[in-house]
């Protein structure tokens, strides 16, 4: 079932209407940091312990929180009551568009995928893409509420998160909103965020990226993304474009600078399996660097050739506590990870030089779950 949890007839407008900011803001820090003393949340919120009584007490009455038994804390005082939140009690989808079909995820407020489902679509109209992701909706249905949709598509997006400003691997037009057929059709809060971003937000709410208030992530696939987060803050820029251009410099085999994503992407690393009698195929080239292969191997180098310089660049200037990689070329980049640090490490100031790498293991289904975060972030927005 669909119900839009801020309309006055819904069971949890106490919470995700107009009239619950803290009740919202209690419940987001119980979804990221798991059960949480009740003055622990005041302190963590810079609010009242009175004020979070109260949230509790509304969270509790709206089923979205329980409180476990007391604690010993091993201090004076009363024991200590967990918070904790119920996430599976309603459930948002996540839907991402890729060539020639949707992807899909049923997922509840702590961003754990519960079901997954993809479709068909002729062209990435969108038309198109509203139909597929109703399709998605529909069959993703069950039996716990659905209050909000996420959609990720490859693109710059308005801050509104509906309109779409660019996207040259679409076939949508530039200004058109890609929910408000959706969102009339469901009675639901829908949002659309580029796809990198929705994967950024991903983790930094529920994975690598929550234990540390800083890293950059950059996708390496069919283009080349990267974003900068910030005291928990994804930096999108003055246009929204930021990361997102292709234009982020890093050095040819001559040393010449040039458009990061004009090499730093898979049809020019095909180009270069093509050139060492390889086969011009992504997996079996990341199988044969695993293995040890030695034109594989020059392969991967000739990546960390063209990455190191751009990491450099972010690093030096955003100083992040980690460093993120990730999109369908980077498993190719795991055999030669210590040779990617100890280059970077040549090109970064001293304090620099041990910032963790941590290369991700993102499985295509997992860009929907980043969609469905984006749909979770909205419904908590203060």
């Amino acid at each position: 079932m669909f119900i839009d949890p801020r309309s006055p007839d819904s069971p949890w407008h106490r919470v995700l209407g107009t009239q619950g900011d803290v009740a919202r803001r209690v419940l987001d820090v119980l979804l990221t940091d798991g059960p949480t003393a009740r003055t622990r949340l005041a302190d963590r919120l810079g609010v009242t312990t009175g004020s979070v009584t109260k949230a509790v007490r509304t969270l509790t009455t709206e089923g979205l929180a329980e409180i476990g038994p007391a604690a010993v804390s091993g201090t004076v005082g009363r024991p200590l009551q967990p918070v904790s939140a119920r996430a599976d009690e309603l459930n948002v989808i996540g839907c991402k568009v890729v060539p020639g079909r949707v992807l899909g995820c049923r997922a509840n407020l702590m961003g754990d995928v519960l079901a997954r489902a993809e479709t068909p679509i002729p062209a990435t109209t969108a038309q198109w893409i509203t139909t597929g992701c109703l399709e998605m909706a529909r069959r993703l249905d069950a039996d716990r509420p659905v209050v909000g949709l996420g959609l990720g598509v490859g693109g710059t997006i308005a801050r509104d998160r509906r309109t779409l400003v660019r996207a040259p691997v679409l076939e949508a037009t530039p200004g058109q909103d890609l929910v408000a057929d959706i969102e009339r059709e469901l009675g639901i809060p829908v949002h659309v965020e580029n796809d990198l971003r929705s994967l950024v937000e991903m983790e930094r709410r529920i994975g690598i990226g929550r234990h540390v208030g800083s890293f950059i992530m950059v996708t390496l696939g069919e283009g080349l993304g990267a974003c900068i987060v910030d005291h928990g803050h994804a930096v999108t820029g003055a246009t929204g474009e930021a990361g997102l251009s292709q234009w982020m410099t890093t050095l040819d085999e001559e040393g010449r600078p040039q458009p990061g994503g004009r090499l730093l992407n898979t049809p020019a690393i095909l180009d270069q399996c093509a050139a060492r009698d390889l086969p011009a195929d992504l997996d079996p080239l990341i199988r044969a660097a695993e293995s040890g292969d030695p034109r594989a191997l020059q392969v991967a180098d000739w990546v960390v050739d063209r990455l190191v310089p751009l990491l450099a660049s972010l690093v030096s200037f955003t100083d992040p506590q980690l460093i993120l990689l990730g999109g369908e070329l980077s498993p190719l980049l795991t055999p030669v990870a210590d040779g990617l640090a100890a280059r970077l490490a040549g090109l970064v100031g001293p304090l620099q030089r041990t910032i963790p790498i941590h290369i991700a293991d993102w499985e295509l289904g997992d860009w929907a779950r980043g969609a469905a975060v984006i749909a979770v972030e909205e419904l908590l927005r203060v």
